[in-house]
């Protein structure tokens, strides 16, 4: 498509391979998907003067294209990538900000690296008061994360707090026997039995 000189501009032309690859990873070809990524990648990072939004939006694709096929490594590298692009030119409380933080703690945790993924994690949580609403499913869901993340850990005085704060939010938005709700729970109450 680019190559034959239908879209001269470099920008279009890597929006062009973004969309390609977006149709692709509907349809479940993510290898292909993958390979138009890259392409939209490599063309942005050739562009002389550097959108850093757009070029963390393509890191971005790469590594949640790369988490679909299990490469959590290469995953966890390409969303570095846009994690770091994202906050040379966001505010740290940026949702979009906040979003690549608690994508690069899922990748890892994935990968076993407990210590980072609670850094990214405590540091998303840190800022989530910031945010205009700050208590929606996600916020909720990501309070359960870092909650029983803690619990596991066997760190129940960091983990009480997240968990309750978790069940505050969740209770507005699941019914009362949602398993998750009954999971966060069990988990307080045997955190409250450590503290008797």
């Amino acid at each position: 498509l680019c190559k034959k000189d239908i879209l001269s501009d470099s920008e279009a032309c890597a929006h062009s391979y973004d969309s390609v690859g977006s149709i692709y990873a509907a349809m479940g070809s993510y290898q292909t998907a993958l390979e138009y990524q890259l392409m939209a990648l490599q063309t942005r990072q050739d562009i002389p003067y550097i959108d850093r939004l757009k070029l963390a939006s393509s890191y971005e694709n790469v590594g949640n294209t790369h988490l679909l096929l299990g490469d959590y490594r290469l995953a966890l590298a390409s969303q570095n990538q846009a994690l770091e692009h994202y906050t040379a030119v966001l505010p740290p409380a940026h949702p979009t900000v906040i979003k690549s933080r608690l994508t690069v703690a899922r990748l890892c945790s994935l990968l076993g690296d407990h210590r980072e993924a609670h850094r990214h994690l405590q540091t998303a949580l840190e800022l989530f008061p910031t945010l205009s609403s700050p208590a929606t499913l996600p916020v909720g869901q990501t309070y359960a994360y870092a909650g029983i993340r803690s619990f596991l850990l066997e760190d129940y005085s960091g983990a009480k707090p997240h968990i309750e704060k978790a069940l505050d939010i969740l209770r507005d938005y699941l019914p009362p026997g949602h398993p998750a709700l009954l999971q966060l729970s069990f988990a307080l109450d045997r955190i409250l039995e450590q503290f008797l």
